[in-house]
Formats: C-alpha cells, sequence, structure tokens
C-alpha cells in the first residue's frame, strides 16, 4: 500500500487560478476605486477654486470684474498669480473664466451677474460653473459690496 503526501500538480494548478482570478478581480476594484478617488479630489478643488472666484467677484474685486458681455479668462498656468495655492494641488492644470452676462436692477442700485467656469485638465477637461451677483466694474463703491453705503 502506498501512502501519498503532498498535492498533485492538478490541484497545484487549480488552487493558483482561483488565486490568479482572486488577484485579478481585487485590483479591477482597487484600480476603480482610486479612479472614483481621483475624479473627487478633482471636483474638490475645482469647488475649491470656484468658492474664491465667487468670493472675491461678490466683494467687488475689480481685477476680476469685466463689463457686462465682456469675459477675463485665465487660461492653463495663469492662475497662479490670480489664485492662492492654499490646498490646490497644482494650479497649472486649471484655467477659469468669468463673464458678465447681464445686470440686475434693484431699486436705485444695479449689479452684474457673473458666471465664473473652472476647468481642470488630466485626461479629460472638467469643468463647473457657478452664477453669482456682485459690482459691475463701473461701480465705484469703495470696495463696499453693491448697495452698502456706509453705516447705518
Amino acid at each position: 500500500m502506498t501512502n501519498k503526501k503532498g498535492l498533485t500538480l492538478v490541484e497545484v494548478l487549480i488552487a493558483l487560478a482561483v488565486i490568479g482570478m482572486l488577484i485579478g478581480v481585487f485590483s479591477l476594484s482597487l484600480t476603480s476605486s482610486l479612479s472614483v478617488t481621483e475624479t473627487t479630489g478633482q471636483e474638490g478643488q475645482i469647488n475649491q477654486l470656484l468658492n474664491q472666484l465667487v468670493r472675491r467677484v461678490v466683494d467687488g474685486e475689480t481685477a476680476l470684474l469685466s463689463a457686462s458681455g465682456q469675459s477675463k479668462t485665465y487660461d492653463y498656468g495663469q492662475l497662479s498669480g490670480i489664485i492662492s495655492q492654499g490646498t490646490i494641488s497644482d494650479l497649472s492644470s486649471y484655467k477659469a473664466s468669468i463673464v458678465a452676462t447681464g445686470s440686475v436692477s434693484l431699486s436705485n442700485t444695479s449689479i452684474t451677474q457673473y458666471t465664473i467656469t473652472i476647468c481642470s485638465k488630466n485626461e479629460t477637461e472638467k469643468c463647473l460653473s457657478a452664477v453669482t451677483f456682485g459690482p459691475s466694474p463701473d461701480d465705484t463703491l469703495d470696495g463696499n459690496p453693491p448697495g452698502i453705503y456706509g453705516g447705518i
């Protein structure tokens, strides 16, 4: 009577095939997860830039404001002089456009509507836009937002 010890070649090959399939499924899941994480991070940074520009337009920063129907465009690599680096990984990967799309009159004050678009480039270009209101570049309000002319 012979006593076998160990595994046969067929058993070893089947075990390796099962392990290979498990590794393949795991790596696909990991790759997909990393892709989603990168996209989410990119959208988060676009939102940070968008919020920063919206605040500055609402505050009436004349360097960013354009006349009605006009736009200010900052191409890839041009935002570094306009926006602080902060937590943004690479400002050269982003471009911005600030377009004065019209004005709204409220009582005796007129405010301008601006559409701000931020785009980033990786493998594909992704853009997000926001609409806000701010003073026109012609307003001389001594740095005050529209409608606020001093103490009450």
